[in-house]
């Protein structure tokens, strides 16, 4: 087997690990409510923030103002995301 077979082999083995790993996962998920609240909540706190961005950026269409930093801007979300969290 030259170079080229050994690096096939060695894609189809990773290959079906990673199968049977989300395979593994997927069979956890459904067995497991807390996993699936604990899921549920990051989503929804996600969604939450996502919306919110767009009500706080919904003038300028969606951009920053010209006056602000990039720096502010990034601490002014930070705080806003930490009172929604």
């Amino acid at each position: 087997m030259g170079e080229r077979g050994i690096k096939n082999s060695l894609y189809y083995a990773f290959r079906e690990l990673g199968r049977v790993i989300r395979t593994q996962y997927l069979l956890e998920h459904i067995t497991d409510i807390k996993m699936q609240e604990t899921i549920q909540s990051a989503t929804c706190k996600s969604e939450a923030f996502n919306d919110f961005v767009k009500w706080v950026f919904f003038f300028n269409n969606g951009g920053f103002r010209k006056t602000y930093a990039m720096s502010k801007t990034r601490w002014s979300i930070t705080i806003a995301w930490s009172r929604i969290s």
